[in-house]
């Protein structure tokens, strides 16, 4: 969120400069950096649905892995095992972003996930 708040000031302060010094380069940084804003003001509820339906995705991994165990299927066990350290490791990295500058873009909810053992 910082990063895009600079940007707007960044933004601003080009365009102020632009229109006093007739600059067309300020000018025209000015008009990149309000796109640039706008598009990451649009992404977060974009990134919140991605970030939500894997969450969703979690849970229907934790219950076939969980049925897969108690009905002691063999043949799934490699690709489980596989599905297992994908998911885990798109848990890691969602928390690792969420305690980042980039935690505005990705639910809290995320934090509620255990690893899949």
């Amino acid at each position: 969120m910082l990063a895009l708040f600079v940007l707007f000031i960044f933004s601003i302060i080009s365009y102020v400069v632009g229109k006093k010094y007739d600059n067309d380069f300020a000018l025209f940084l000015s008009i990149m950096g309000g796109a640039v804003f706008i598009i990451g003001i649009f992404l977060i509820p974009v990134t919140h649905i991605d970030i939500n339906s894997m969450i969703v995705g979690y849970d229907t991994v934790a219950v076939s892995v969980q049925n897969a165990r108690e009905n002691r299927v063999y043949i799934e066990s490699a690709t489980l095992q596989i599905k297992i350290v994908e998911t885990n490791q798109s848990i890691a990295r969602m928390k690792y972003y969420n305690s980042t500058t980039f935690g505005l873009w990705i639910p809290d909810a995320i934090d509620k996930l255990e690893l899949i053992k």
